[in-house]
């Protein structure tokens, strides 16, 4: 009896310390830092959103809004297809331009709390915060 409620109480300890996963998908992301650079002041925000249904992903880059495809397993992921609407925004153009450009280079992510790191390497090129 004792042996049965120690690996009971074992088991649902186990399953409480196990760490949540944080969804990424279908959630509108806001843009925290690009390259280790303060940009959540940016007023409207520059945004994330993965459609998992399509795998596709969309979003606002600072001047225009952005489409295309993902891939992802585990905690890889990758973006491809990258299409925009071609405003010029003469203030924002050069966050919007990085942003791109980190996009293009991401190959994994990771979450902590309500954040969501994409990664190129071992180095967190865009963070992002749910709204």
């Amino acid at each position: 009896m004792k042996k049965t409620l120690l690996i009971f109480i074992s088991f649902i300890l186990l399953m409480h310390c196990k760490p949540q996963q944080v969804l990424i998908t279908n959630i509108e992301w806001k843009l925290t830092k690009l390259e280790g650079r303060d940009v959540s002041s940016l007023n409207p925000p520059v945004t994330l959103l993965l459609d998992e249904s399509q795998k596709k992903v969309s979003g606002y880059a600072g001047c225009n809004r952005f489409f295309g495809s993902y891939q992802s397993e585990n905690t890889g992921i990758t973006f491809s297809g990258m299409g925009s609407t071609k405003m010029f925004c003469q203030e924002t153009m050069p966050i919007e331009d990085a942003y791109f450009k980190a996009l293009g280079n991401v190959q994994a992510f990771k979450t902590t709390d309500n954040q969501l790191h994409l990664m190129a390497g071992n180095k967190v090129v865009l963070e992002f915060s749910r709204p």
